[in-house]
């Protein structure tokens, strides 16, 4: 591990802390915003792409999209591949997010095993039915998912 993968990783925490624990900052004069955009500041100037580390593992929403995006801009063509390394990453994204939960207390755990189970059946399920469909007919659901998904956001917001 190089040191600037380090640096990325502990702000990673460090801003996970900060939206878990804002009280944490209290009566330091260190607003807990603040200390959650700064991590996600190092994280960008450290490796370019780590913007998506503490929004993976807090909110979860969307980062498959962007990790196909971005896989899609690096040269990679085939969806089955790529969605598999999508898997893999978004895997250790969440479980350095799960940790984070657990440590802090904040795991519901009747609820949270219900979810696992749910999540192993689909998942196993999606990728056995994902792998008898043609690539191309997958990329473009995905965009069009994408597409729409960022159209309803960009709506919502205004």
């Amino acid at each position: 591990m190089h040191d600037d993968e380090a640096g990325v990783g502990v702000a990673g925490v460090v801003g996970e802390v900060a939206v878990l624990r804002p009280g944490l900052f209290a009566g330091s004069g260190v607003d807990a915003d603040e200390v959650f955009c700064g991590a996600k500041a190092v994280q960008v100037s450290a490796d370019g792409d780590g913007a998506g580390e503490v929004d993976g593992g807090f909110f979860g929403g969307g980062i498959g999209i962007l990790m196909l995006a971005t896989l899609s801009l690096m040269g990679m063509r085939n969806i089955h591949t790529m969605n598999a390394l999508k898997v893999v990453l978004a895997s250790c994204i969440n479980f350095v997010a799960m940790l984070t939960f657990i440590f802090a207390g904040l795991v519901e755990w009747p609820q949270a095993l219900v979810m696992m189970v749910g999540a192993i059946i689909g998942g196993w399920g999606g990728a056995s039915v994902a792998r008898k469909i043609d690539g191309r007919y997958i990329r473009i659901y995905v965009i069009v998912v994408g597409l729409a998904m960022s159209v309803v956001l960009f709506l919502r917001a205004r």
